[in-house]
């Protein structure tokens, strides 16, 4: 499973980092985690890679509030299928995360102590497992690239699909 994270302080990029490769090798689930604290570079690993699966996102960046809020926004334009979880310090921002209706997840405040930490990502990695459908595995899916993205849907789970009036657009 590919993981993204978006966190500028060092200190909670290894404490997320470190939880989840640790958790990853308890699971038995292969994770692919990148990491970075500078939001262009976040756009840019988004922009050029496959689907990530998973996504870590602080509220506030370089000292930004909504920063995250707005990166969800842009993930979900590109990817309906994506888990997002935000991760912040400030409790207050977890309600404003509906207003921005981007279907996050989870919410998992930054100060919470080490094994409350390490098991609301436990559940989160046990969440995407079972929701994550292993395209490997799986017999006919219906796939579908555009703009570096790559979208992959079991065809038992398509209802229809009709071509847009807009040319090599589907619906």
């Amino acid at each position: 499973m590919k993981v993204l994270i978006l966190e500028d302080q060092l200190h909670h990029q290894i404490r997320l980092e470190g939880a989840l490769q640790e958790l990853g090798e308890e699971l038995q689930q292969k994770l692919e985690i990148r990491t970075t604290g500078k939001l262009e570079e976040f756009m840019a690993y988004h922009a050029q890679a496959e689907v990530h699966q998973l996504y870590f996102l602080d509220i506030e960046i370089q000292n930004r509030e909504r920063t995250g809020l707005e990166v969800a926004r842009e993930i979900r334009k590109n990817n309906p299928f994506a888990i997002i979880v935000f991760t912040s310090s400030h409790s207050e921002f977890a309600l404003l995360t509906f207003r921005y209706q981007v279907a996050a997840l989870d919410f998992i405040p930054k100060d919470l102590a080490d094994d409350l930490f390490r098991l609301r990502l436990r559940e989160v990695l046990e969440y995407s497992r079972s929701h994550f459908v292993d395209l490997d595995s799986q017999g006919d899916y219906f796939d579908f690239c555009a703009k570096g993205e790559r979208l992959q849907i079991p065809f038992q789970d398509i209802f229809y699909i009709e071509t847009a009036p807009n040319s090599h657009k589907l619906r």
